[in-house]
This record gives structure tokens, C-alpha cells and sequence, in this order.
């Protein structure tokens, strides 16, 4: 698979929009709470970072920051001084051997076709000190109330329909939390903590609100521009703008975290957040 290309043509269209605001909603919300618990101190590299979101996010935390993506369309988005970008893909990282204290694989591990994750896993391991975290964000194959929704509303369709949906938004390896682990410890890596997500209260948040935003885009008939806008974004960049929250956004962006605190160890939703050491 070219993923120079492939990617490269998701940010040339603006399928995926940097966001430089400090305050976060519904299941960013969640994302954010979950990695200042675990983010650490020192050099971080957020490899397949994109646009630099989270980089930004957390950079005062560390003495050094570093954003990695194949897509030079990508690290252009990245405009804060600093911030170090390096245009490379996740196999061959130019960086030196256990130079890394933290690293942020954040919605990247399911863009990457399978048979190539042995590679990216050595290529991040080698990268990373001994005492240092990788930290996975991932879609997986769980039980949330998305998938539940997917098949309710598409019967006997559901699994072409979530695989179609998956393909489209550049989701390849999708794999079960004990798929994972053992993909892990083959190639020298341990979980030391976890989170599932997207398990109850999560998805049909998000699936309101992105029905109710999708719904308005249609009404406003929006040009042939915006319609490249993924389920979800119209909602996003509305209260990025807005910089706000209402005190009902504000609850319910709880609501959404209460779902990791209350189930995140209990029920495998259908996405995970992944604490990772060296497993010497």
C-alpha cells in the first residue's frame, strides 16, 4: 500500500481538520482526561500526528516535541515554532535508539494494513526507552453501542456496512483487545494499563449529535466542498468556534468520560486506549 499517497490525499481534501483549541468535547473530552493520566515528562514524539492536535495539547508537559507524519500536507498544519516536525513514515523513524520517553500512536495503529504492524511496533519500540510509554489510541473489534447501532439499522448488512465504513475512513486493522496484546508481547511490548471505549453512554452521545449537524448541513445545502467534511466534523468545527460549552455540552462531555470510568475495564467497546512498556 502507497500510504504517502493515500493519506497524504485524506489532508489535501481536508478530511481531517487541525483543531488548536484547549477546550474539548464529548469523546475528545474523554481522550483528553485519559492521556493526562498517563502522559509523562521529557520527549514526546507523536508519530503519525498529523496536524499536531495533541502535540500542541500536551507540549507543555515535555521539553521536547516532535511530530512525525507521511503526509506533508499534514505537517504543514503544524505552524507552533516549538514544535519539531519530521516528514517519515512509522517504519523508519530517524530518530536514534532509546531516545524517546513518550510516544503518542493516536488513531494510527488501524491505518496501518496488517501484515505491516510487526514493523511499525519494532520501528516504535526501538525508538523508546526502557522506562518510557507508548500510548495507543485505536478503533478494535468490541461490543459499543455503535456496532449495535450499525446493525439495527442495517440488518444482515452490518458487517459489509461497518467494513465498507471502516475502508473509508482508512481503517484497515481492526483487531480484538486480546488480538492486540498478543501482538504486543511478539514484538517486546506489555500493557500496563487500558481503557475500552465507545461502550454505552459514548456512542449514542456522539450519534445524536452527529445525526443533529448532519442533519443541519443538509438543510443548509452546503457546497460541494463541505460535503468532504466526515460524519461528526460540521459538529466539531460549530463548537470549536463557538469556544464554549453550554453547561448541558459540558454535562454531557462527562456523561461520555463516565462511560471509561464506570465500564472502561469491564465491557470491550469499539475503540481502546492503550498504556504500553518495553517487555524486557
Amino acid at each position: 500500500m502507497e500510504y504517502k499517497q493515500y493519506y497524504g490525499n485524506y489532508w489535501k481534501r481536508n478530511f481531517w481538520i487541525p483543531s488548536r483549541s484547549k477546550i474539548k468535547y464529548f469523546d475528545n473530552y474523554t481522550k483528553a482526561r485519559i492521556l493526562k493520566k498517563w502522559v509523562s515528562s521529557g520527549s514526546l514524539v507523536d508519530v503519525g500526528g498529523g496536524g499536531g492536535d495533541w502535540a500542541w495539547y500536551f507540549k507543555d508537559n515535555f521539553k521536547k516535541v516532535i511530530v512525525t507524519d507521511i503526509s506533508n500536507h499534514a505537517l504543514k498544519k503544524v505552524t507552533e515554532k516549538d514544535i519539531q516536525t519530521i516528514q517519515c513514515s512509522v517504519f523508519k523513524i530517524p530518530l536514534s535508539s532509546k531516545s524517546v520517553d513518550c510516544i503518542f500512536f493516536l488513531d494510527v495503529f488501524e491505518h496501518i494494513e496488517p501484515k505491516d504492524l510487526d514493523k511499525a511496533l519494532k520501528e516504535l519500540r526501538r525508538i523508546l526507552k526502557d522506562d518510557g510509554s507508548l500510548i495507543i489510541e485505536t478503533t478494535c473489534n468490541g461490543y459499543g453501542l455503535d456496532l449495535i447501532f450499525t446493525k439495527v439499522f442495517h440488518g444482515k448488512m452490518w458487517k459489509r456496512t461497518h467494513k465498507k465504513f471502516g475502508e473509508f475512513e482508512g481503517h484497515f486493522a481492526r483487531k480484538t483487545f486480546k488480538e492486540m496484546k498478543k501482538l504486543f508481547i511478539n514484538n517486546g511490548l506489555k500493557v500496563t494499563d487500558y481503557r475500552h471505549n465507545s461502550l454505552l453512554f459514548q456512542p449514542t452521545i456522539i450519534f445524536i449529535k452527529e445525526q443533529i449537524f448532519e442533519f443541519i448541513q443538509f438543510i443548509k445545502n452546503k457546497n460541494a466542498e463541505k460535503k468532504y467534511l466526515r460524519p461528526g466534523q460540521e459538529a466539531k468545527e460549530f463548537l470549536r468556534r463557538k469556544q464554549k460549552l453550554s453547561w448541558i455540552a459540558s454535562f454531557l462531555s462527562w456523561v461520555c468520560y463516565l462511560d471509561v470510568l464506570l465500564f472502561g475495564k469491564i465491557i470491550s467497546g469499539s475503540s481502546i486506549y492503550l498504556k504500553l512498556e518495553k517487555h524486557i
